[in-house]
């Protein structure tokens, strides 16, 4: 039986073949990882996309709330700043007062 022998030039050839399949392999697994990397990246932010819609709805809740004049008057008498009544109303400056 004869040996199994290869001459340089089917050596090379084949060693370029082989380092063509390793560096073609390196790059699939590279696009993989990428593939995985931005499918996360895009999950993520599809979630504080999410969340922001959430937000601006209960923005919009609490800027309706805030507009009606009840609300504006609650809020005012917790904070001391509700209309003075008429009798509290002392006018500066006029000439009914001066003797």
């Amino acid at each position: 039986m004869k040996k199994f022998k290869l001459n340089w030039i089917e050596l090379g050839f084949f060693y370029m073949l082989l380092s063509f399949f390793i560096y073609s392999s390196a790059l699939v697994i590279h696009q993989h990882y990428l593939i995985v990397k931005y499918a996360y990246d895009i999950t993520r932010l599809e979630k504080n996309v999410a969340r922001s819609r959430e937000r601006i709805e209960i923005l919009k809740v609490k800027k309706a709330r805030i507009v009606t004049p009840l609300f504006l008057e609650q809020v005012a008498g917790r904070g001391g700043y509700i209309q003075p009544n008429q009798e509290q109303i002392i006018l500066l400056n006029s000439a009914e007062g001066e003797p």
